[in-house]
């Protein structure tokens, strides 16, 4: 840390501005690190100040970090136009100042239409950087502009032959082509420690399913089952995708059988719950795909989940020494929702900083009812972000 930054931080009042300076002025320097830890010194006075949101956004995106604190992570997500606008607006000061309108190019990819042309100046600024060519091919496939998604992930794989990324996208596309075996080989190219190697073996099982290859998927399975039970793939529906090989093998799976395949698009191992223990942090879940008696069909995007929604949540008991003290505060829980709408298991996401105000949204989130998340109409187990505010009557 510089010691201006430290005479700042020290000083009785933080100077948010001062900070965002020193940050502007690395990140102009590609000095992106550096830039990261002043936007996370900014947080921690300010935890909603867009500059600094943007710029996480662009650490995790890039990989610049190993992962996203979830408190970081969850208000990005839910600010994501706001951070747009704040840098759209910020970013005209400085048009040509080519790490600003990265990160600008970065925060509009929620938004394909209003990314595109940021990236085509950047790639202009840059030809040679192959994440410009994967933004762009992401702007192709979230427009349904598959031909142009697919030359410029080829374009980023051409000029940096270790992102794997690229090959795993492209995969996606020809999927989504129904260019299945194109899709088989991308997916079979992914090594072994990339964080979507588990994910891309089983889309490289169920691409040779679909095609009707059940010996190679066969093989492909035993070979990765046991990192399956370790890592990132989680099953619902009629079994494991093992069983389902098992059975489709022997004839006796029947037409009414069908097996969901969801994933938590994270890298990190998820393992089931077991009593009271999970791994802590927010899973994103996505259906990749239905598996039928005879088909297997590929799903695309989280719009196939509805769900979970609060039923009932009572209003909880305000601790008497706090009440008394007039203090108030918000707690964050996520609750893990059973297939029936049940509660299993409760966590602080966010604390108040109050240990009574933690306990009391826990209890009354425990007694909460919902209605279960469902995809294709089957419900399934997923998590659900739950704040509580404690506030006085005025």
């Amino acid at each position: 840390m510089s010691l201006l930054l430290a005479i700042l931080i020290s000083a009785s009042s933080f100077d948010v501005d001062s900070v965002r300076y020193i940050a502007i002025d690395r990140l102009k320097e590609g000095r992106w690190i550096e830039a990261y830890e002043h936007a996370t010194i900014i947080l921690a006075h300010d935890p909603e100040d867009l500059f600094s949101l943007g710029l996480l956004k662009y650490a995790e995106y890039n990989g610049l970090v190993e992962s996203l604190n979830p408190k970081y992570w969850m208000l990005i997500t839910e600010s994501a136009k706001k951070i747009l606008d704040f840098w759209e607006k910020f970013s005209r000061t400085d048009s040509l100042n080519l790490n600003l309108l990265k990160v600008l190019a970065v925060a509009s990819l929620g938004d394909p239409v209003r990314a595109s042309p940021y990236i085509d100046l950047i790639i202009k600024l840059d030809t040679l950087s192959a994440g410009n060519y994967m933004m762009k091919g992401h702007v192709g496939r979230r427009t349904g502009n598959y031909d142009d998604a697919i030359r410029n992930y080829k374009k980023a794989y051409d000029l940096d032959s270790t992102m794997k990324d690229a090959l795993v996208m492209l995969g996606n596309v020809y999927l989504r082509m129904d260019n299945i075996d194109s899709a088989c080989v991308c997916f079979s190219t992914i090594p072994r420690g990339h964080p979507d190697y588990i994910v891309s073996r089983v889309f490289e099982i169920l691409c040779h399913l679909k095609l009707g290859r059940i010996g190679q998927a066969e093989t492909l399975f035993a070979r990765i089952e046991p990192d399956i039970e370790e890592n990132e793939a989680v099953f619902y529906g009629s079994g494991s995708i093992g069983t389902y090989i098992e059975r489709l093998r022997a004839g006796s799976i029947q037409k009414t059988d069908t097996l969901i395949l969801l994933t938590t698009g994270k890298s990190e191992p998820v393992r089931p719950l077991n009593g009271q223990s999970f791994e802590k942090y927010w899973p994103k879940i996505w259906p990749v795909a239905v598996l039928t008696s005879d088909n297997v069909d590929f799903i695309y995007g989280s719009r196939r989940i509805t769900g979970p929604k609060m039923i009932e949540l009572k209003p909880p008991l305000y601790p008497t020494e706090l009440r008394r003290q007039k203090i108030e505060g918000s707690v964050a829980i996520v609750a893990f929702s059973d297939t029936n709408g049940s509660v299993m298991h409760v966590e602080v996401y966010s604390s108040s900083g109050h240990h009574a105000f933690d306990e009391a949204a826990l209890a009354v989130v425990r007694k909460a009812r919902l209605e279960p998340a469902r995809i294709l109409g089957m419900p399934i187990r997923t998590w659900i972000f739950v704040p509580i505010n404690f506030k006085l009557m005025r």
